[in-house]
């Protein structure tokens, strides 16, 4: 059995869906999409086992963004058992617009009244039976984050599918308009549609969608196409905006019978701390406190379990030499140790900074703060030509850029679309972040790491707004769209939300260490190896002696280079690829950084590993998500110039000065 849960952003669908399915959960992306794809199962009372997906949240169903088609063609196509449609009652006037639409598709719906609590500060009293009634929906009140009304849930999806013909709600528009959708309708049922109900497809030609225009004008007649224009232009003027006009109509007589509206025009607790937090002088500042203070924590936190990790590898390699030395060949030991070990226990000590940045930016977005942060960065981000959304997807960028480009498609044209893909690889992701703090704690005393993080964003920052204005002005020419976002109330963090969020982003490091890079790492030991023996004499040291004379200007030694080769693959492999190289374990890697390699040297390296051409799984997304090689080929030039530019500035500087 099959249950969709559908809502608008920010409505804490969830909340719900963690609540109802735990950990039973599978994450990945709808078939020939780059949207995030949540499944997940739960059991009801009767001991059924039901299926629930939890489509993109969007503002409506119309064909404008690719989280529209996926949600309207999934009901449409799976046709599920029913809907659960999670609404914001501090906001029921903006949500039930969705509603309407979802009664549209003709499946069951139960709604969940959610964010009761937030309501009830906004000053807005809700009859839940009398709104059940106007809606003709079987409706529940919830605060999904603290687990309120799920057992009321349960037992209304049990009478829900129970009486499945039930529960398609009362909404419809003015007699005029659904005599004209009749009409329409009467034209449409002689045509197969791909089991498309032609009421809701009436609708759609009505709102002007542009997809179910191309599909009616596909399918029908070329005199039954002429006769729907001419119904359309004749009976119907008002266009698109009048039905939008009818929902809020139907809409308000709905609240007008279930909602009372208590002490409004107060200005809420929520709205006075954003006084502060998004004013024009105090917004930026409190924005870098926020972000200072997230390193520091990270920084505070991570060098103990990081520690801890890096002893439990230690401890295996020195059983595999005790009791497999005697036993295998001194090539094959080593391999295991130098090579497997070594590279998988670098990667793996670096699970706790991953972790907590997750954790810590997973609290950021649940309690409302990146909002904020997107309203705040807007007035500095419009001139040089990113909208205030486009920070939303750099904040992603900080954890992977490939999720943070494909964020980009909510942008509202293409410009500002592919303006965000090409600055996005310049954010630091969690991957260069682990390499970041390697170098950063071998070159810099642990007193000035937090400032030495937060300098490095900081340039990273500074770099998107210069390519930004260079793109703007030179290349991507085009007026500026006036900038909305909603601006959710405060909540309190749910502890659940968070730890799954930053699982989930955590679990994808955790895969790729134990294979990818244990198989890189054991390719690189091998390489290094072979034929002679050792590092000078191997396949790899041949290579990197043959490319030394491209490093030398910005102070790198083959080593250094194949290190940078090995991370376009994967950022994280970086690391791995200097502990074999540099014959250190996860545990002496920077002491042995310190040593072996000169500190103009060391920060040349930092500094070009940190901006030059993004790892190969974020090419790949930047030509499918910009659709173009030239765009591609583009992103790498310009960011392999970029390093190599401030690679040498930083060396030579670093030289003069020492």
């Amino acid at each position: 059995m099959i249950l969709a849960l559908a809502g608008q952003p920010n409505v804490g669908k969830s909340s719900v869906f963690n609540t109802l399915t735990g950990m039973q959960q599978h994450v990945g992306n709808w078939p020939g999409k780059t949207v995030e794809k949540k499944e997940g199962l739960f059991t009801l009372s009767d001991g059924r086992r039901i299926s629930l997906i939890d489509l993109p949240g969007t503002y409506s169903l119309t064909s404008n963004t690719i989280e529209e088609i996926i949600t309207r063609d999934f009901i449409l196509q799976t046709r599920p058992d029913a809907i659960i449609n999670v609404v914001d009652t501090s906001n029921l006037e903006r949500n039930l617009y969705l509603t309407t639409e979802l009664l549209d598709l003709g499946r069951p719906v139960v709604m969940i009244l959610n964010m009761m609590d937030l309501a009830d500060q906004k000053g807005y009293s809700i009859d839940a039976p009398a709104l059940s009634e106007a809606l003709g929906l079987p409706v529940i009140t919830a605060v999904a984050s603290r687990k309120n009304g799920l057992n009321e849930l349960y037992s209304s999806l049990d009478n829900l599918i129970a009486a499945s013909d039930k529960h398609r709600g009362n909404f419809c528009f003015s007699p005029p308009v659904e005599q004209v959708i009749a009409n329409i309708g009467e034209r449409l049922q002689h045509y197969s549609f791909e089991g498309h109900p032609v009421r809701w497809l009436a609708i759609k030609l009505l709102e002007d969608d542009a997809q179910i225009k191309g599909l009616v004008a596909a399918t029908v007649s070329e005199s039954d196409l002429a006769a729907l224009q001419a119904e359309i232009s004749q009976h119907f003027p008002g266009g698109p905006s009048s039905l939008a006009e009818e929902r809020y109509r139907w809409i308000n007589s709905v609240l007008d019978a279930a909602v009372r509206r208590e002490g409004l025009g107060k200005i809420s607790a929520s709205d006075r701390v954003d006084l502060v937090l998004t004013s024009r002088w105090l917004g930026v500042p409190i924005l870098l406190a926020v972000l200072a203070g997230v390193f520091l924590l990270i920084f505070k936190l991570s060098p103990p379990l990081q520690e801890l990790i890096g002893g439990l590898f230690s401890w295996l390699s020195h059983l595999i030499q005790v009791y497999l030395g005697p036993v295998l060949p001194n090539w094959l030991v080593r391999l295991l140790t130098d090579g497997v070990l070594a590279g998988v226990g670098t990667a793996m000590s670096f699970v706790p900074l991953i972790l907590i940045t997750f954790t810590l930016f997973g609290l950021l977005e649940d309690v409302g703060y990146f909002a904020r942060a997107a309203f705040v960065m807007d007035r500095w981000l419009g001139p040089l030509g990113l909208p205030g959304k486009a920070f939303i997807s750099l904040l992603m960028g900080y954890g992977c850029n490939v999720p943070a480009i494909m964020a980009a498609r909510t942008a509202e044209n293409e410009r500002d679309r592919l303006l965000t893909i090409l600055v996005t690889p310049l954010t630091i992701c969690s991957a260069r972040q682990v390499v970041a703090v390697a170098l950063i704690g071998a070159f810099f005393r642990p007193k000035f790491a937090p400032w030495v993080m937060l300098g490095l964003y900081l340039v990273g920052f500074a770099l998107i707004c210069l390519v930004s204005f260079v793109l703007k002005n030179m290349v991507l020419k085009a007026e500026r769209n006036p900038f909305f976002i909603e601006l959710p109330m405060y909540r309190l963090p749910n502890l659940t939300n968070i730890i799954t969020y930053a699982w989930h982003k955590t679990r994808g490091y955790l895969q790729r260490a134990a294979t990818y890079i244990a198989a890189v790492s054991a390719l690189l030991w091998v390489l290094s190896y072979f034929p002679g023996g050792s590092i000078d004499h191997s396949i790899i040291g041949t290579i990197g002696h043959w490319i030394e004379p491209v490093g030398r200007p910005f102070g790198f030694d083959w080593r250094l280079l194949v290190a940078l080769l090995s991370g376009f693959a994967a950022k994280e492999t970086t690391l791995a690829t200097l502990g074999v190289l540099y014959h250190a374990n996860e545990s002496s890697i920077g002491a042995v950084l310190t040593s072996s390699i000169p500190f103009a040297s060391g920060l040349s390296f930092f500094v070009f590993s940190m901006f030059y051409i993004p790892c190969l799984v974020t090419v790949l997304t930047i030509r499918q998500e910009s659709g173009s090689r030239k765009w591609t080929a583009f992103a790498l030039a310009y960011t392999l110039l970029l390093a190599a530019l401030l690679s040498l500035i930083v060396y030579h500087l670093a030289l003069a000065l020492s």
